[in-house]
């Protein structure tokens, strides 16, 4: 198998008509600034939260702070009540202190820069590379762990073998030499890095013995040729502890 060569055209056919395409966030025809302002609340959000929770959190807090000019002229005792209950509050705090610098620094747009995008507070290298796939349709994947477990388990047959850095710039590359040559190339960046992510969450279920192989979207690869059995399963057992020896006395 020609390694890096990944069956995109498949994944993105299977998007079309099983992804999830009515969360909020991936509404993407609408004017650009407020595209990458919504791209970028949803990704902060979703880094600990699931997305069907998301949906409600996200929903009002656009509505009641829909830009950023918006959003930097907000304290955070106005901005709490919004976000409270979804946790981790330090997201909350980021999400301000990141909308002031966009108003001073970035004329409230998100920079199309990732070196700059993971200095601003709360956003890393995921969060700076689904900012510029799905809020400028840029041809980058979003690495994440659950994107690594698919790429794994279709080149290896197990998502247990951790890709390399050269690995991953092989299956990129090959990412981009299929997106940048489309009509559309911004549709395809973001569908395929949407379908990745569901089809994880959807199809690629977390042991063999969920899944159902011969319904398999992609029939290919080493994961589908060996239906997952390369993959360790992990077994939980309970913790056996030594007993010492008993002792009877007999007393006469």
């Amino acid at each position: 198998m020609n390694f890096g060569k990944y069956p995109w055209q498949e994944i993105y056919d299977w998007f079309q008509e099983n992804g999830t395409h009515n969360f909020p966030w991936r509404q993407y025809n609408i004017p650009e600034n407020n595209r990458l302002y919504r791209v970028w609340i949803s990704e902060i959000f979703l880094q600990q939260t699931q997305a069907d929770r998301v949906v409600g959190y996200f929903t009002k807090i656009i509505q009641a702070f829909p830009d950023v000019k918006t959003l930097a002229k907000t304290d955070y005792d106005t901005f709490f009540p919004y976000y409270k209950g979804m946790g981790y509050y330090s997201r909350a705090r980021n999400i301000l202190k990141t909308a002031k610098i966009l108003d001073e620094i970035y004329k409230e747009k998100l920079p199309k820069n990732k070196k700059q995008l993971i200095k601003l507070p709360g956003i890393g290298e995921y969060t700076a590379r689904a900012i510029l796939a799905f809020g400028y349709g840029e041809p980058t994947l979003a690495w994440d762990t659950n994107l690594e477990k698919i790429f794994s388990r279709y080149f290896f047959g197990t998502k247990e073998r951790k890709l390399t850095d050269k690995e991953k710039q092989n299956i990129e590359n090959d990412f981009k030499k299929f997106v940048v040559p489309k009509e559309n190339p911004e549709k395809y960046v973001r569908d395929i890095n949407n379908a990745l992510m569901d089809f994880g969450r959807i199809v690629d279920k977390k042991t063999t013995d969920e899944i159902d192989w011969e319904n398999y979207p992609i029939q290919s690869g080493i994961w589908y040729d060996t239906k997952g059995k390369n993959e360790i399963k992990t077994v939980k057992t309970r913790d056996i502890f030594p007993t010492p020896d008993a002792k009877i006395i007999v007393i006469l």
